[in-house]
């Protein structure tokens, strides 16, 4: 089914949308580390629905103040069902990347989770109005290649079965950013509020059923893991006014050694030459699937 077109479709400025984009994966490897910090004293559900929880009520005085959320200008571009699914699909996948954060490396897991540009550039072609070339498919199979690299099935990678998760993740966030695409002329604070308003609706049952009472420095830590969420997600959520959702996506391989730098620092981790390998590889399938010349349907 085709997902609703806006009236007034941005125009393309893909170095300013990748200026802002790169300030949002910034903010966004910063959430992860922390993230992980969290989940070490905290259930997954719980960092997952204050990661939502924070960064509703941090956007919410600025929200409430746009006349784009005032006078439900969000709600004339877009209707609230596909708010919903945003929502659902960035709940599913702070769920899912937190999860598989929790016992494996950061960089590592992002970089299973960065077969996403290539679903982006499937999903972009296939409900935004175009058609896939078969380049994109052998772009698809270089990317599954790449993760397979990453976990080596059998090859004493040593990962725990979790990492898996980055790849449920990466599904839902690509369908997250398509959506992000197709409201693009929407208000990019009103459509950010909106989703972790819906997104911390969704967890909020998982998170209370698993509850264990914070202290008050995870409450801060809690606090601190939403503001990056908000600046974060609303600076990948404006990127997509500027250029097209797959153009973004290549650019979010950043966060990878932003991630690696991190990691390093706070974990004292440095991913193996086989996360490297498979990082490149799906880094090539991107390039290969957004060059392909798509055609209008």
């Amino acid at each position: 089914m085709p997902l609703p077109q806006v009236a007034d479709a941005p125009r393309d400025r893909p170095f300013l949308g990748a200026a802002i984009l790169f300030g949002g994966i910034l903010a966004v490897a910063m959430m992860d580390v922390v993230g992980k910090l969290l989940s070490a004293n905290m259930t997954v559900a719980q960092v997952s629905w204050a990661r939502f929880f924070f960064h509703f009520v941090l956007l919410s005085p600025f929200a409430l103040a746009s006349p784009a959320v005032r006078g439900r200008a969000a709600f004339a571009k877009e209707p609230w069902r596909w708010h919903f699914l945003r929502g659902a699909l960035i709940a599913g996948s702070s769920f899912a990347f937190f999860g598989a954060l929790q016992k494996n490396p950061v960089p590592d897991a992002l970089a299973v989770f960065f077969v996403e540009p290539i679903i982006v550039a499937f999903l972009a072609r296939w409900f935004l109005g175009e058609k896939p070339r078969g380049r994109v498919y052998a772009a698809g199979a270089a990317g599954l290649a790449g993760v397979l690299v990453i976990l080596r099935p059998g090859g004493g990678a040593g990962y725990d079965w979790t990492i898996l998760l980055a790849l449920l993740a990466a599904v839902c966030f690509a369908g997250y950013i398509v959506l992000s695409r197709a409201a693009a002329s929407a208000s990019s604070l009103a459509t950010s509020w909106y989703t972790a308003f819906f997104a911390m609706l969704l967890s909020a049952p998982f998170a209370f059923y698993f509850w264990a009472p914070p202290t008050p420095g995870l409450w801060a830590d809690m606090a601190f893991l939403g503001l990056l969420a908000a600046a974060g997600h609303t600076l990948i959520i404006l990127s997509c006014r500027f250029a097209p959702a797959a153009q973004m996506a290549v650019l979010h391989y950043a966060e990878v050694p932003v991630a690696v730098v991190l990691s390093w620092f706070v974990f004292a981790h440095f991913p193996s030459p086989w996360v490297w390998g498979g990082v490149a590889l799906i880094f090539a399938a991107k390039l290969l699937a957004i060059s392909a010349p798509a055609k209008r349907g």
